[in-house]
């Protein structure tokens, strides 16, 4: 008590004015019995009022972040700055000589390091120097209906 002002009557841990952790360093947050085992949450939890701290599982919440961290972990490219560029002064050369990118990857399959989809996918978003229109069948072909 008393820690933030002498005619502060409340008890420091329920104090709305300020907060312990700040005031005193050796203020030790008190923590349900319940966070500290598997599985580590507060549901099912009888004690009633509780004043600890509260950590509760909503599975909704839970799928959300988990769908969310799904796709950023499968956006962009998977390569670095200096690889992409080895392997755009491999690739589009021989893209601007007419070949197709079949025939690429089965002459240059150690130096590319990834798969033929991935080439597709990179020429798709435009990222190499040579871009769809310099592909020998790009061009004849319609984009499927879906």
């Amino acid at each position: 008590m008393h820690l933030c002002s002498a005619a502060c009557s409340h008890m420091c841990y329920r104090c709305k004015i300020t907060n312990c952790y700040r005031i005193c360093l050796d203020y030790r947050p008190r923590s349900c019995t319940f966070t500290k085992r598997f599985p580590y949450v507060c549901n099912g939890c009888g004690t009633s009022p509780c004043y600890l701290g509260r950590f509760f599982y909503r599975a909704k919440v839970a799928d959300a972040n988990y769908q969310e961290t799904l796709a950023k972990s499968r956006v962009g490219i998977d390569l670095t700055q200096h690889e992409f560029e080895h392997l755009d002064q491999i690739v589009s050369p021989l893209v601007l000589k007419g070949q197709s990118i079949a025939h690429i990857y089965q002459n240059h399959r150690s130096e590319i390091g990834c798969s033929e989809r991935t080439l597709y996918n990179y020429f798709e978003k435009q990222l190499f120097s040579a871009k769809n229109i310099d592909l020998p069948r790009k061009v004849r072909y319609r984009k499927r209906k879906r």
